[in-house]
């Protein structure tokens, strides 16, 4: 029987510590890219929404957002929002870390009839995802020219926190000559409460607005999380490890 040397058995230990960590490291999922359009009926001069998700991305520079390809009527309203998500998961020892990337994209249709959108490519970890063209119907509002509202600002550009005048007008097509031709009762002082309870509505709103301009308080990311407690994903993982047991 042949005794392993000094040298094989550290070779041999080494081999075994590397098996190990190859146990314990968890594949890297493929990106995977959805692209979704809020509705596929919509109506003229109404904004609709167009979000591209990305998940379980290493290499996407959201600074280069996927532009839309440009369709006759169908304008672009401005850059695209962005909101990210993290996730992180230990099973058995094992850390996996998912990732979420929304872009959202606000288009408008100009006069009603069909649009099509072509195939939107985006450019993940040095891979091209090609989506589907996306076909959308606009309509004209069913209000018609029942109701319009306009707002108008006293300054075209504002600070953050900065309180800014905001006039609203209200226009309500009378339809009384309508109702008296057809025999129909037509009800002008139910008519003037309801414009008037729907001015108070949006007063209020204002108002309360003003009060607190920024809202709730968003959800700090991982990214902030982790600049403030370096060691947070240590503390989660011994914290699963701990529960685990």
């Amino acid at each position: 029987m042949v005794k392993p040397t000094g040298h094989a058995r550290r070779l041999c230990w080494l081999a075994a510590m590397v098996a190990a960590l190859l146990l314990c490291v968890a594949p890297v999922p493929a990106a995977e890219v959805s692209i979704e359009i809020a509705s596929r009926d919509v109506y003229v001069g109404i904004p609709f929404s167009l979000t591209i998700t990305v998940r379980d991305y290493q290499d996407f520079d959201p600074s280069h957002a996927p532009s839309i390809p440009q369709v006759p009527g169908l304008k672009v309203l401005g850059p695209p929002s962005q909101s990210t998500q993290s996730s992180y998961q230990n099973i058995n020892g094992v850390t996996t870390q998912s990732r979420l990337l929304q872009l959202r994209y606000s288009l408008s249709a100009a006069q009603p009839g069909q649009y099509t959108i072509p195939p939107i490519e985006v450019n993940v970890d040095g891979q091209r995802f090609r989506g589907q063209p996306i076909t959308v119907k606009a309509s004209k509002p069913e209000s018609g020219d029942l109701l319009r509202v306009e707002v108008q600002a006293e300054e075209d550009a504002v600070y953050l926190g900065e309180p800014v005048n905001l006039t609203m007008r209200i226009w309500i097509k009378r339809y009384e000559d309508d109702a008296v031709i057809n025999s129909l009762l037509f009800d002008r002082h139910r008519e003037g409460r309801a414009v008037e309870t729907f001015n108070r509505a949006l007063r209020q709103a204002g108002e309360d607005f003003l009060k607190n301009p920024l809202g709730a308080p968003q959800i700090p990311n991982w990214n902030r999380v982790h600049s403030a407690i370096p060691e947070i994903y240590d503390l989660l993982n011994e914290a699963v490890e701990a529960d685990n047991k």
